[in-house]
């Protein structure tokens, strides 16, 4: 069970990861298009991004991170290595979060945000990812 709970959690970051790091090129894209017609078709593919990739993935990562975490509750309560990457887990929630406001807002036609403040948010989510493999990847070697 718990190799495919991992399978699991593996897909559900990258739908995740993929989807947030994708829209938030798009949005990039979206500030620059004076067209109305590139600015919608741009918002319905944002739309799609978050409905069938970054929502969906959050999900199946934070469902399935939790069910590994109860399959050695002793064992993951107590790793470092494992409150370091849920501290980033907790900004990727937080970075998931600014970008859907940044999609209402743009739904609604308010507060367009600017192409930096768009890239910012794209290089923030690639880092606390990157951050994310590091706490796990190394942090179970030299944090245990």
């Amino acid at each position: 069970m718990t190799p495919w709970l991992l399978v699991v959690h593996v897909v559900g970051i990258v739908m995740w990861v993929g989807g947030l790091m994708m829209v938030t090129l798009i949005f990039a894209q979206h500030t620059q298009e004076s067209s109305p017609e590139a600015r919608a078709s741009l918002l319905l593919l944002e739309g799609k991004l978050f409905k069938s990739m970054a929502g969906p993935g959050a999900l199946l990562a934070l469902i399935s991170g939790v069910g590994l975490i109860t399959t050695n509750p002793h064992y993951f309560l107590h790793a470092p290595w494992l409150h370091l990457k849920l501290s980033f887990v907790l900004i990727l929630i937080i970075l998931h979060g600014v970008a859907v406001r940044r999609f209402v807002a743009l739904k609604q036609g308010q507060n367009m945000p600017t192409r930096g403040s768009s890239i910012l948010l794209h290089v923030m989510v690639s880092l606390v990812f990157l951050s994310i493999l590091i706490s796990v990847l190394v942090g179970e070697i030299y944090l245990t």
